[in-house]
């Protein structure tokens, strides 16, 4: 079984992130950006709800939480521009720390 580089997707979604961020003007009347934004979202809290499951050891569940801290301030943007409804999963994840 090969090793799964989840440094490099964390960095990934987290840099698409902070994209959509920096470029929410110029991308909000796009089709399906919406859904991309959602998907960002639900993926990364679903990531951190639930990465002990398939993460394969403590050290990489830390390397994503570690980063997300990092985000923090992107995140706490994202959630001005596209705000989530408290009653979404992902809720806790964009509200500010």
């Amino acid at each position: 079984m090969q090793d799964y580089y989840w440094k490099e997707l964390w960095r990934s979604l987290l840099g698409l992130l902070s994209f959509l961020v920096a470029k929410s003007e110029d991308l909000v009347d796009l089709n399906g950006i919406q859904d991309l934004v959602n998907h960002l979202i639900e993926l990364l809290a679903t990531s951190l709800a639930g990465g002990e499951a398939f993460l394969p050891g403590t050290s990489d569940y830390d390397d994503l939480f570690y980063k997300l801290v990092l985000a923090s301030s992107s995140l706490e943007e994202f959630s001005k521009i596209c705000p989530i409804p408290p009653s979404s999963k992902s809720y806790t994840l964009l509200t500010p720390l």
